[in-house]
């Protein structure tokens, strides 16, 4: 892997994961209450759109690694693998559950679906943490 492709796979993931952080905020307690009501916040499709526009820049630093990194790795007998077996799992799963977001219209499906994404991502971004502190010990 190079120091490009770590750098665009660092950039990447970091602002996937605070640009959906500010979309759970700004969903969750951003709520604006306007004359005729509570109203989402008026930056919050402005939140999504940055979303979605770092999302493909994920998917593609992925898998830019794909081949050299992680096939290799899971070829190879090494017992510290758990923490990129568990990355590439919910890599898969956040995809699947970002396009259910995007398509599905049923608001307690999406309800669901959406804390769902959240938990995910969440988990991706703390096991890859984990994942660049046990290559640094």
């Amino acid at each position: 892997m190079t120091k490009l492709e770590k750098q665009i796979l660092l950039v990447s993931i970091f602002a996937t994961t605070i640009t959906g952080i500010l979309v759970y905020l700004l969903r969750e307690w951003g709520n604006v209450e306007t004359l005729l009501g509570p109203e989402a916040n008026p930056f919050l499709t402005h939140a999504q759109g940055l979303h979605y526009l770092f999302t493909p820049f994920f998917i593609l630093s992925i898998s830019l690694i794909f081949k050299q990194h992680v096939y290799e790795k899971i070829q190879s007998s090494e017992k510290r693998r758990i923490s990129g077996f568990t990355m590439v799992s919910l890599y898969l799963m956040i995809i699947v559950s970002g396009q259910i977001l995007l398509y599905i219209t049923e608001v307690n499906f999406t309800y669901y679906a959406r804390y769902a994404h959240l938990l995910l991502g969440s988990w991706f971004a703390l096991t890859f943490l984990r994942h660049l502190v046990l290559r640094f010990s």
